[in-house]
């Protein structure tokens, strides 16, 4: 049964993660600002779990969510375990999560949270910074790591209190600003696949509109396209004939996607796409 209570939107806590867990039915989270209905999941077991708490604070705002890994939870909506977020006005600071089934979470339990995206909405602020608050990452993870975007940086979080300060455009709209990895193997592999080589093949361009992906082959070879997501899997096979300019519909939850086009078995593009 899910629950939905009011509360406002900074946080303030007494007990850690797994003390709140023990011996309450409902993970009660205390705000000092704007009042908002949240979906809170039920403390399920009195057990240690993996827990991110990420805190992004400007210099007038904060917001918060949570990652938490249970190996009997799927990247679908886990009733009693996964809070969804209720985003506030557009001039709020929103920071969350998507999944495959298209809802946002402030509360996110998967079995692995490698390749998780985490969305932001920007407020009146230029300058954040996010907090890492981890308890017993090491029962699932052996590091922790946050990859900035549009930066292109990536920061290890895996001690607990870890920091990074970036700067945004005020007021922006949504958009998926993070990944975050368990490994840098998984960073490296997101990262080759991430390679532009727009300078090459002018002829072939892809992109992204909303949900669905445009392809324009103006060269004489039939094109095979991939789309990887940020973890590594591959999340749709499509194909584009000579000379041919196509809509794709993908059906693919929103995010941040590598395409990977090639012509004669060999990688003629990469790019970048994000659907919303």
């Amino acid at each position: 049964m899910k629950t939905t209570i009011t509360f406002q939107s900074t946080p303030t806590y007494t007990t850690s993660f797994t003390q709140r867990m023990i011996g309450i039915s409902i993970l009660i989270l205390m705000y000092t600002n704007i009042a908002i209905c949240q979906d809170i999941p039920m403390a399920k077991a009195a057990r240690m779990m993996t827990s991110s708490r990420i805190e992004v604070t400007g210099a007038t705002t904060s917001d918060c969510m949570w990652l938490m890994t249970n190996p009997t939870c799927s990247s679908e909506y886990n009733n009693g375990w996964d809070g969804t977020k209720i985003l506030g006005p557009l001039c709020n600071l929103q920071i969350y999560s998507k999944e495959n089934d298209g809802n946002i979470y402030q509360v996110n339990t998967t079995n692995d949270i490698n390749g998780m995206q985490i969305w932001m909405r920007t407020a009146a602020d230029s300058v954040y910074t996010i907090k890492f608050t981890n308890e017993y990452l090491s029962l699932s993870y052996s590091n922790l790591y946050l990859f900035d975007i549009e930066n292109k940086t990536i920061t290890d979080v895996t001690a607990t209190g870890s920091t990074y300060t970036f700067i945004a455009k005020s007021n922006a709209v949504d958009k998926c600003r993070f990944v975050v990895f368990t490994s840098m193997t998984s960073y490296y592999v997101a990262v080759s696949l991430a390679t532009n080589v727009s300078s090459i093949n002018s002829d072939i361009k892809v992109y992204a509109t909303e949900n669905s992906m445009i392809v324009s082959n103006q060269s004489d070879k039939k094109l095979d396209i991939q789309l990887i997501s940020m973890s590594g899997q591959l999340v749709g096979s499509y194909s584009a004939g000579e000379q041919e300019t196509k809509t794709i519909n993908t059906a693919l939850p929103a995010g941040l996607y590598i395409a990977r086009v090639m012509t004669d078995g060999k990688l003629a593009k990469t790019e970048k796409l994000i659907f919303k």
